[in-house]
């Protein structure tokens, strides 16, 4: 999987629990404070203990948390970086 994934719903959590909770869930998850993973990474799927970890971080029902990412995803998070296609004409 790339790390496309992981960036969005960290980006997501951030911008609905504040950059406090995003501190918590990497290091819950194993990863290193400092680790950093782009989006074009390509990232184990060991990875999506991350979501998991995102739920009980921010207490969020994991149906909650796919419906907010999908969401966060589609209407946010990608259209920074497909703008021309978001843009009506």
């Amino acid at each position: 999987m790339k790390g496309a994934i992981i960036c969005c719903l960290q980006d997501l959590v951030v911008k609905k629990f504040g950059p406090d909770k995003r501190k918590k869930i990497p290091i819950s998850v194993g990863q290193g404070k400092n680790q950093m993973i782009t989006e074009l990474q390509d990232v184990d799927d060991a990875v999506l203990k991350v979501i998991g970890s995102a739920c009980k971080t921010t207490a969020a029902a994991l149906m909650q948390a796919v419906d907010a990412f999908d969401d966060y995803q589609g209407n946010v998070y990608l259209s920074r970086f497909y703008n021309p296609y978001y843009i009506k004409a």
